[in-house]
């Protein structure tokens, strides 16, 4: 079992709620971990995420908003995909995402591409599998005071055929 983030607090919303900026900030930005399940109709049902098991399906949501009085520019959303979870390819809203495979460090856009040496000689460029992705980033632009946010991304726990320890 793992936790879905370090630092909670109560949700209105119903989901698995955490702060990840400080009080101070101009902007309020919430991330919220939903567990996704199936019911016998085959529609997904959302419940929140306090901990998740190897091989669940948590949906994680943020949402910024621009508590300012000012427009603020070069606002970017990141998530992280946590240690022993999988990004799900594919599910990242809105999709022009960029992800990471260095933490964080480097972004580009989804698919992420990498240039192999070839067996005989010269290189080719091959897509890097989502399981490498170790964070998310969506570039929100301009922000105007009271303007909100949402993107979201679903994540797999790794679980007992390759559970990462």
């Amino acid at each position: 079992m793992v936790s879905t983030a370090a630092a909670q607090s109560g949700s209105a919303t119903g989901g698995a709620e955490f702060s990840v900026v400080p009080p101070e900030s101009p902007v309020k930005v919430t991330l919220t971990a939903w567990l996704v399940t199936t019911d016998a109709k085959g529609e997904d049902v959302y419940a929140p995420a306090e901990t998740a098991r190897p091989g669940d399906l948590i949906e994680y949501r943020v949402e910024s908003v621009n508590e300012s009085g000012k427009p603020l520019k070069g606002q970017v959303l990141n998530l992280p995909i946590p240690p022993g979870t999988t990004y799900v390819g594919g599910s990242a809203s809105p999709a022009a995402v960029q992800a990471s495979i260095d933490g964080g460090k480097t972004f580009a856009p989804v698919p992420l591409m990498r240039e192999v040496a070839k067996p005989g000689g010269g290189t080719e460029k091959i897509q890097v599998p989502v399981t490498e992705y170790r964070a998310l980033r969506w570039v929100v632009g301009i922000q105007a005071p009271g303007q909100r946010a949402h993107v979201k991304a679903r994540i797999k726990v790794d679980g007992a055929s390759g559970e990462t320890p």
